[in-house]
């Protein structure tokens, strides 16, 4: 078969060389977001060069018809394809379920076969003649297959995939928009030719440089690849974190350049800043030296810190993974909530006790010591049923006396029988145990916590209607339900229900508002257990 190399078939060939190139380069990043799609994308766009090339190359119309049919593969795969790419990209995976892939394909498939089998009916190409201008080149005359599946088709994708990275970029930070703008270069060459060739705007008839300008499209992602990471990270969007929080939030790349973050954690790390976007693209240690332990820190982690700016700042910090959906690191997110007050108000309570105990004689801390042991229950350490009655009665007459709301919640833990079959009565102690300790974390300095019996628990809080203890109830629910024991190398959970019951609208005295509970109790067990019912 009779070839003539031109400066068009080198400019083919290299195009497809670098392309395939590009295609291994995103394969050997295929884990992460974005990269099968664009590296199916270069192998499209490599069999479209390639093929480009060798039609140019080959010299009768039959053999250069053949090998633009073979060009049709990718030239009716890759707009798809970079569509694909742009959804990955910003994570719009509702849109990449395997049934609406298959949707997009269905018309480059017919595109294709259309071009197969153009013969039979000349919808794709009408005619094919050499170039009056030489250099080897065919002038294809296209038919209305041509414009309306391929030029349609392909530019309709072209142009959605564009808007959506545009989409992406206006919600990145400045240190990712050169990752952007590489891209763009690379996509915009591929487009004007594709334009130049359909307008017929070449100086020479037949005249096609799009596939060529792939070579700009392989070059300009390799630089981003590269240079600006641009699979590293795709920029995580920081749309859920409401500006008004309380809690500061700061979210970090894998390098620990800040993507994100919320006005109250500028207001701690960066106080003399009011611009949050001043901070993006930075990262932690440039900030605030003190900081540059939370970057390297494990990817999981919760501790205690404390800054000085200039008066001490202590902040209880989280940092939690952010993976994508194959579960690949990508950053972190940091968020700070200030302890200081609490830090302080434990000082000083524990400064007051230290001087209280100093000044009690010793027969005065044998009285309490012997006064807790008859009102403490031993297993739990949380006052008895014997206290309870008594600090319940006290509470109903100054609520009685001031015209002021009490409330009970009663507490059974669900299954517990069950439990110690199946883990024994020690594995059950435990569990009552890491029960009461929950309660001792959550409940204020002026209520109750106390074991009523076995596996039953009841709090009394006084000054809090039952919106208020119901509203509680639930909280620590949710926190013992999350809570695991780990004994005897294993990790073990239950749940509790929960009755609650006010002062006055459920009951007058202490055995009304104890009836009350237990029946709201009972009522969150018929339920079906795990639940919080009121009276």
């Amino acid at each position: 078969m009779p070839f003539q190399i031109t400066t068009f078939v080198l400019l083919n060939a290299v195009a497809g060389l670098t392309s395939l190139l590009l295609t291994g380069l995103a394969w050997q990043r295929r884990n992460v977001n974005g990269a099968r799609s664009l590296a199916a994308l270069s192998l499209a766009v490599t069999i479209w060069c390639l093929s480009a090339a060798v039609e140019m190359a080959v010299v009768s119309i039959p053999a250069k018809i053949f090998w633009s049919k073979v060009q049709y593969i990718g030239v009716t795969a890759a707009p798809v394809l970079f569509v694909l790419f742009a959804l990955e990209y910003n994570r719009l995976t509702r849109w990449l379920s395997r049934p609406r892939i298959a949707l997009y394909f269905i018309l480059p498939i017919l595109t294709f076969t259309l071009a197969a089998t153009n013969e039979w009916h000349h919808l794709i190409w009408a005619n094919v003649r050499p170039s009056p201008d030489g250099y080897n080149l065919a002038v294809y005359d296209h038919g209305p297959a041509f414009w309306a599946l391929v030029v349609g088709y392909a530019y309709l994708c072209n142009l959605t995939a564009s808007i959506l990275l545009i989409r992406a970029v206006q919600r990145f930070p400045k240190v990712y928009r050169l990752q952007f703008f590489a891209f763009i270069v690379a996509v915009i060459c591929p487009w004007a030719n594709s334009i130049i060739y359909i307008l017929r705007l070449n100086p020479l008839q037949g005249m096609d440089l799009t596939p060529a300008s792939f070579s700009v499209f392989a070059l300009s992602m390799s630089i981003a690849i590269f240079r600006f990471q641009f699979l590293d990270l795709a920029p995580f969007a920081f749309e859920t974190i409401v500006e008004t929080m309380q809690d500061g939030i700061v979210v970090v790349d894998g390098r620990g350049r800040i993507l994100d973050i919320n006005p109250s954690a500028v207001q701690w790390i960066s106080p003399e800043n009011t611009d949050k976007n001043e901070l993006k693209g930075k990262s932690l240690a440039q900030i605030n030296p003190d900081l540059a332990p939370l970057t390297q820190s494990p990817a999981r982690a919760q501790w205690e810190f404390t800054l000085y700016q200039p008066e001490p700042l202590t902040l209880e910090v989280r940092i939690s993974p952010i993976q994508n959906h194959r579960k690949d690191p990508l950053g972190k997110i940091i968020t700070f909530h200030d302890i200081t007050l609490r830090r302080q108000f434990e000082e000083e309570l524990r400064a007051t006790n230290a001087r209280l105990q100093a000044q009690i004689q010793e027969n005065e801390l044998l009285q309490i010591h012997l006064r807790e042991q008859a009102v403490r229950d031993s297993l739990t350490g949380l006052h008895n049923r014997r206290y309870l009655e008594e600090v319940l009665q006290q509470n109903l007459a100054r609520a009685e006396r001031q015209q002021t709301p009490l409330s009970l919640v009663m507490i059974d833990i669900d299954q517990f029988k069950s439990f110690n079959d199946n883990y024994g009565h020690k594995a059950g102690d435990a569990m009552l145990v890491m029960l009461s300790e929950l309660l001792i974390r959550y409940v204020r300095r002026e209520d109750t916590a106390c074991r009523f019996g076995g596996e039953e628990f009841i709090i009394v809080l006084p000054g809090a209607p039952i919106e208020v203890a119901e509203r509680r109830a639930e909280e620590w629910r949710r926190a013992f339900e999350h809570s695991q024991l780990l004994y005897n190398a294993q990790t073990l959970s239950t749940t509790f229900s929960c009755g609650v019951a006010s002062f006055p609208q459920d009951g007058l005295t202490v055995d009304e508002l104890i009836q009350a509970a237990d029946k709201a109790l009972y009522a969150a067990k018929k339920c079906g257990r795990n639940c919080v019912t009121r009276a």
